[in-house]
């Protein structure tokens, strides 16, 4: 296989906390990479590697700096107005990116054109640590898929749809994902702080069990098999789990939940 060196030169439209997070990745990745970040806000500027510059507006971009990549990384409700004034950037060769929920590649190809690269992501905040699960769906059936991919896993794993609407469900379950562990977190965090363990006692014994069950579902993905291995008949586990699963309600509410996600994602690209 031919070894292809391609110099990613990037403009990251956002600084915010996804952005951010992109951001650190990319930094640390064994890319060959240029960035600007542009961003109105400068406290989200931080401290910034010497390989990235910070700006204000796309105004301030070097004319001589000729992106291929431009990656929005703004809230949804703001993209009508952020995308115009970067039509001037958007060549054949540029790809443009976009990790909004529930802003369709549609979007895109009104303002841009339809003969431009539009590829829209959903990472989630595991992108600071290269642990993101990042969906990606384009129209374009002739983009480089190595060059994304690429680009992608250096801040995580990357799933190819091949119809956007699966985006909702992808947001639903991991872009917003990471929140419902908190959640859980931190009603296990009160059980035990009621019961007699202090705060960061608890903390621990929360993320040591989650790691636990972590690496035994890397190395067995059956969940039903996992709690088996867990649970002895009539046991402590088997009590819990019999609560749990009483009724269906734990796993009704799972289906509510995920469903109001999917819902509002639709609602958002309905706007």
């Amino acid at each position: 296989m031919e070894l292809v060196i391609y110099k990613y030169k990037v403009v990251l439209v956002g600084c915010g906390k996804m952005g951010r997070a992109i951001l650190e990745a990319l930094l640390c990745s064994k890319l060959d990479i240029e960035i600007y970040v542009i961003d109105p806000n400068a406290e989200n500027a931080g401290n910034m590697n010497n390989n990235v510059s910070f700006l204000g507006s796309v105004e301030q971009l070097p004319q001589e700096f000729k992106p291929n990549v431009i990656l929005f990384a703004v809230k949804p409700q703001l993209i009508k107005d952020v995308v115009q004034p970067y039509a001037k950037l958007v060549t054949s060769d540029v790809m443009v990116m976009s990790i909004l929920a529930g802003v369709s590649v549609d979007l895109f190809e009104q303002i841009y054109g339809k003969d431009k690269q539009i590829i829209r992501l959903m990472p989630n905040l595991g992108a600071s640590f290269s642990k993101s699960t990042t969906f990606i769906y384009t129209k374009e059936l002739f983009i480089k898929k190595f060059i994304i991919e690429n680009f992608i896993t250096s801040f995580g794993s990357c799933i190819w749809l091949d119809n956007e609407n699966k985006m909702h469900q992808a947001t639903a379950v991991a872009g917003s994902g990471p929140a419902y562990y908190f959640l859980f977190f931190k009603y296990f965090t009160e059980f035990l702080t009621k019961n007699g363990f202090d705060t960061e006692e608890s903390k621990s014994i929360i993320i040591n069990t989650c790691e636990a069950a972590l690496l035994m579902a890397k190395e067995e993905q059956d969940f039903e098999q996992l709690m088996s291995a867990v649970t002895s008949p009539n046991g402590t586990t088997h009590a819990a789990l019999k609560t749990f699963q009483d009724n269906n309600q734990l796993k009704d509410i799972f289906d509510k939940a995920l469903t109001a996600a999917t819902k509002r994602s639709k609602e958002l690209s309905s706007q």
